[in-house]
């Protein structure tokens, strides 16, 4: 998709952002989608997609009840590879056994 293609910022719902974002937007939805947003705009053919905001993230993230196991990883030595596989494996499975808000994931499946 080019940025002739994409629309700039549009906004599904006050989670999922969908578009050409680009630095302007770095804070509410990521390095990674900002530095996708700004390849668009230079012309560059980029897949269409969409990104779920920081905030949207906070939540899901609040609502898994993660905040403690991330802390345990971060702080949790580099060269104890076990343990960091063991927490990874915790926040995985907690992640993926809370369901998202209805709102964020009804905006996900009409992106």
């Amino acid at each position: 998709m080019t940025a002739d293609q994409q629309p700039a910022v549009t906004e599904r719902s006050d989670n999922v952002l969908i578009g050409g974002a680009g630095q302007e937007a770095i804070a509410s939805i990521g390095g990674k989608a900002a530095n996708l947003g700004e390849l668009v705009r230079a012309g560059f053919r980029v897949p269409c997609g969409f990104t779920v905001t920081t905030d949207a993230y906070a939540e899901a993230a609040r609502t898994a009840k993660i905040d403690d196991l991330v802390d345990a990883l971060y702080h949790a030595p580099i060269t104890d590879t076990p343990r960091l596989a063991s927490l990874a494996a915790e926040i995985r499975s907690q992640i993926t056994s809370t369901s998202l808000d209805g709102r964020l994931a009804l905006a996900i499946v009409e992106a």
